[in-house]
């Protein structure tokens, strides 16, 4: 028997502190970071809802989809460009390479 699918998506909303962002436009160069690929996608296959940057202390307001993503794999999406996130370690050489990397992007 075949049928249309039914698609729901589970947002869910995560604040993330980000304590290796040293300015707003660092964390709005992680979220863009988040959101590149996803804007490619369908509005059904987005991972990402939003993402906002904020200060004070730094971090990113993640509202995301739990069907496309999970938690740990943002964590990890973040990590992997040098900032400690959920208790993964930070890494200083990749978080100066992102650092000049969006400095460049200017």
């Amino acid at each position: 028997m075949a049928g249309a699918a039914c698609y729901r998506s589970d947002l869910r909303e995560w604040e993330v502190s980000i304590p290796d962002a040293a300015s707003r436009v660092e964390l709005e160069a992680l979220a863009n970071h988040l959101l590149d690929d996803n804007r490619k996608l369908t509005d059904e296959a987005r991972a990402f809802e939003t993402v906002e940057a904020r200060m004070a202390p730094p971090r990113l307001f993640i509202r995301y989809n739990t069907r496309m993503i999970a938690r740990k794999n943002i964590a990890h999406l973040l990590a992997d460009k040098g900032f400690a996130v959920e208790g993964i370690p930070g890494d200083p050489q990749r978080r100066a390479t992102f650092r000049e990397q969006a400095a460049g992007t200017d």
